[in-house]
């Protein structure tokens, strides 16, 4: 199962003026600001991916078996080259507006793609 990550952009952009998205608006553009950065600053990326999935642990680790991607998060970190750590780090902050919606209560996207 995926998610149509369009249709979560979409609720996003709806629902994020009527409600206080700062936190995550400011963790997307950071985020994206080590993404693009020229050359690539493994080390900051590092310490990003520490810190998100520090914050969104469960969130992931849930991602993980729904997509069944082996992306779960865990307790050691371990070394990654440059491209592994940067398509981490753009997977994590690809995900954040879902984490957002479903922290706030905004959205029930995860509750009807899980046929709850």
């Amino acid at each position: 199962m995926n998610f149509d990550l369009r249709e979560v952009y979409k609720i996003y952009e709806n629902v994020k003026e009527k409600h206080d998205f700062k936190e995550y608006e400011d963790e997307i553009d950071e985020n994206d600001k080590v993404l693009n950065e020229i050359p690539f600053d493994m080390q900051k990326a590092q310490q990003k991916i520490s810190k998100l999935t520090t914050k969104y642990r469960i969130e992931l680790n849930m991602l993980a078996c729904i997509y069944g991607n082996n992306m779960s998060v865990t307790s050691q970190p371990i070394s990654k080259p440059p491209k592994i750590l940067w398509n981490d780090l753009k997977y994590i902050n690809q995900h954040i507006p879902l984490f957002a919606l479903e922290r706030k209560g905004i959205s029930d996207y995860l509750n009807r793609k899980m046929g709850f």
